[in-house]
């Protein structure tokens, strides 16, 4: 006689731990992760990540980054958030307009970029003007193009 088992009702999906992105891959677009993210591969775009994000020695991330932590070991660049803090490890490079409340920067770390170190991101550091120091070259007015004017010398 065949009886049917009981089974146990699915469990809905839980967020893992961390997610992480393996070397020798690159990407494209825009990134929103839940948990501890690790970066080990190169990624262009938007990212946004709600909690620890790591970006690997061999990484190499561009574009619009934010974050709750940030820990820096491979590249770095673009306009980056982090809620709480950012630090830069040995041999890394960030470069671009940075905001944090805490940044740590190691010795032998590389750092080119337009640094707040606050509380609060303004909204001047997050849509700056252009440096002042810029200087835009003149435009000549548009005109409309003038008839010429010919003249022919009747012969004699």
């Amino acid at each position: 006689m065949i009886t049917k088992k009981d089974t146990a009702p699915a469990r809905p999906a839980q967020p893992r731990e961390a997610t992480s992105i393996v070397a020798g891959c690159t990407l494209e677009g825009k990134f929103q992760f839940i948990g501890t993210t690790l970066i080990g591969c190169t990624l262009n775009g938007d990212v946004d990540c709600d909690s620890l994000l790591i970006i690997e020695a061999n990484a190499r991330v561009e574009g619009r980054i934010s974050a709750r932590e940030i820990l820096v070991r491979g590249t770095l660049g673009g306009d980056i958030m982090a809620n709480t803090s950012i630090e830069v490890w040995p041999g890394a490079v960030v470069n671009g307009m940075v905001f944090a409340p805490s940044l740590r920067i190691d010795e032998g770390a590389k750092v080119n970029a337009q640094l707040l170190i606050a509380k609060e991101r303004p909204v001047v550091h997050i849509n700056p003007a252009p440096p002042a120091n810029v200087t835009a070259l003149p435009v000549a007015p548009k005109t409309e193009p003038q008839p010429r004017q010919m003249f022919v010398k009747a012969a004699s």
